[in-house]
């Protein structure tokens, strides 16, 4: 599992959604870090890879919340816009300008030559109940540009962690985006020390995650 998902998972709310989406949930761990954190959940995933999809349905029925969860091989914007959730989570395509991969299948998960974030925000907003959260992970350099345009279409940032790599290294942020424009909650985590061991504050954040010490 990435250090991207780890951390947008371990940064969900606990206890505090009923139900939740996952977009582009591959594997399904994601989705299965936000039901851990929130047990009275109903969890959806979807994801346009198949492939990624038979690995997902296993893991969820394989885990104690079998009955809870649902994965679909669906693209999220063929979701109608009557549906709600409280929590929409993804850990999205951003390679906008990166060279392309020769696997279709990389290509699906990393870059955006296919997948516009613009309409990601937009379908989003059609998604939220009011009291309702998006929560998605981006590169850091992007940031201003996303809460920019979230707030043109009116998804509000209500959160914002900064996740430094090492010390004095921004290389992501979480956002958490709401219908009601409020005072930013501002955090920051720092992964890895300067020996590149990890900090204290990831392994707490991430401890009940792990299968093993880290």
């Amino acid at each position: 599992m990435g250090t991207d998902a780890m951390l947008l998972g371990a940064s969900i709310a606990e206890h505090f959604y009923l139900s939740i989406l996952d977009i582009g949930t591959g594997t399904g761990v994601l989705a299965l870090m936000a039901k851990q954190k929130n047990p009275a959940a109903t969890v959806e995933a979807i994801d346009i890879d198949e492939a990624a999809l038979t690995d997902c349905q296993f893991n969820f029925e394989n885990s104690p919340w079998r009955s809870d969860l649902t994965c679909r091989n669906q693209d999220i914007f063929g979701i109608q816009t009557d549906r709600q959730f409280d929590c929409i989570v993804c850990n999205p395509p951003y390679y906008e300008n990166g060279l392309l991969s020769e696997s279709e299948s990389v290509n699906r998960t990393k870059h955006t030559a296919s997948f516009s974030l613009e309409n990601l925000f937009i379908k989003v907003k059609t998604l939220l109940p009011e009291n309702g959260h998006f929560r998605v992970i981006l590169p850091y350099s992007t940031t201003e540009k996303w809460v920019t345009f979230g707030a043109s279409i009116g998804l509000f940032l209500v959160e914002r962690i900064i996740i430094f790599g090492k010390p004095e290294l921004p290389k992501r942020s979480i956002l958490v985006f709401g219908l009601t424009e409020q005072q930013v909650i501002e955090h920051s985590i720092i992964v890895r020390n300067t020996d590149n061991s990890y900090t204290e504050i990831y392994k707490e954040l991430t401890r009940e995650f792990h299968n093993k010490t880290i």
